[in-house]
């Protein structure tokens, strides 16, 4: 009888320690069987405070967790993040992981977002190595350090460049044009009464010249009269020797021609006249002493015989 009871009570510690097992697992895992793909992320950074199973956030939900991480053995100074990304999980060529700190805490996780307004191509999971690599993004303390950097260098070749300007040779160069400035302003200070005269003198002068200026005005004003009034003059000269041309053309051939028509005609006629003369003279020339009667009659009394 004693043997069955020892029998069920260490049957009975052995399912509830099952039934303990069973729950942890339930409780730290859960029943579901949500299925993961494998990506990669290479870092050119320090991962500092990034541990396995670190949470995995897509625009702050939460699709996975860090399953390995390792330094590339080919560049130490770039370390391989392996992820577990839930199955379904929208991943494009333009979508980047960055480290984000956690808290106060240290801890730190990996964030995905893409980097553009609207998604590229999808980035395909694969069953097998080599699994695909999802670009990163320098960390928001990574890039403070590195700004920190650059700001430190700056600061340096500005230090270095006033070290430059305030060297002693600089330094007695400013105190000579310091003292050469003192010394052009004591000379001035002696001289200013000469000074104001000079100034007064240019003052005189500069009223003069406006005078002169405003007297040139007037004479160019003269002149300029003066020209449109010669112009005017020459086309009327020229309006006037038109009119006197065409009067005398006019003239000629109203009076000389005519006269001249009548000469040349007069020239003519004693022409033709002249030209008969000579003609009865060779074949008479008694003509000169009788006279052209005598000449006929004789003429006649020839032919009656």
């Amino acid at each position: 009888m004693n043997k069955n009871r020892y029998f069920i009570v260490g049957l009975f510690i052995i399912i509830v320690t099952i039934g303990m097992i069973f729950i942890g697992f339930w409780l730290a895992f859960g029943l579901n069987d949500t299925k993961y793909n494998t990506y990669l992320a290479r870092f050119n950074e320090s991962v500092d405070g990034l541990n396995l199973n670190a949470p995995v956030n897509y625009n702050g939900v939460n699709i996975g967790k860090v399953t390995d991480i390792n330094i590339d053995h080919k560049n130490p100074s770039i370390v391989i993040v392996t992820m577990q990304i839930q199955e379904g999980v929208p991943i494009f060529t333009n979508t980047y992981a960055s480290l984000v700190p956690q808290g106060i805490t240290g801890q730190v996780y990996i964030s995905f977002s893409l980097k553009g307004k609207s998604p590229q191509a999808p980035l395909p999971p694969t069953k097998e190595a080599p699994f695909p690599v999802i670009q990163t993004k320098a960390s928001f303390l990574t890039n403070i350090v590195n700004q920190m950097s650059v700001l430190a260098e700056q600061v340096t070749n500005i230090s270095k460049r006033v070290g430059q300007i305030v060297d002693t040779d600089n330094v007695k160069k400013v105190d000579d044009i310091l003292s050469n400035l003192q010394t052009i302003s004591n000379s001035i200070a002696k001289n200013s009464q000469a000074i104001n005269q000079s100034l007064t003198s240019l003052n005189i002068v500069l009223k003069n010249a406006a005078i002169s200026s405003n007297k040139l005005n007037s004479l160019m004003s003269n002149v300029e009269q003066a020209s449109k009034a010669i112009a005017a003059t020459s086309q009327d000269v020229s309006k006037i020797s038109q009119s006197l041309q065409t009067q005398t053309i006019q003239g000629f051939n109203n009076v000389i021609l005519p006269e001249l028509g009548q000469t040349l005609t007069s020239v003519n006629q004693s022409a033709r006249e002249l030209n008969q003369l000579v003609s009865k003279l060779n074949n008479n020339p008694s003509i000169l002493v009788r006279g052209q009667t005598t000449a006929i009659t004789s003429q006649k009394g020839l032919v009656h015989e």
